[in-house]
C-alpha cells in the first residue's frame, strides 16, 4: 500500500468517524436534555465517547503521512 492510498484511508476513516460521532453527540444530547433515562445507557458517557470519535477523526483527516 503506498502513502496516497494511505492518507485515502484516513480521510476516509476519518470521515466516517467525525459522522458517527456527529449522530452520538446529537443523540446524547437529546436524551439528556429531555432528561432520559435507560439503565443500559449512560448519555454522559455517550456523549463523551462521541466527542473523542469527532476529535480522532479530525485528526485522521488532518494527518499527514509524509510528515
Amino acid at each position: 500500500m503506498n502513502s496516497i492510498e494511505t492518507q485515502g484511508h484516513y480521510k476516509t476513516a476519518g470521515t466516517g468517524l467525525i459522522l458517527v460521532g456527529l449522530i452520538n453527540s446529537g443523540v446524547a444530547l437529546y436524551s439528556l436534555v429531555l432528561g432520559s433515562s435507560n439503565p443500559f445507557i449512560d448519555y454522559e458517557t455517550m456523549l463523551a465517547f462521541a466527542i473523542l470519535f469527532i476529535a480522532v477523526g479530525a485528526w485522521m483527516r488532518n494527518f499527514s503521512i509524509n510528515s
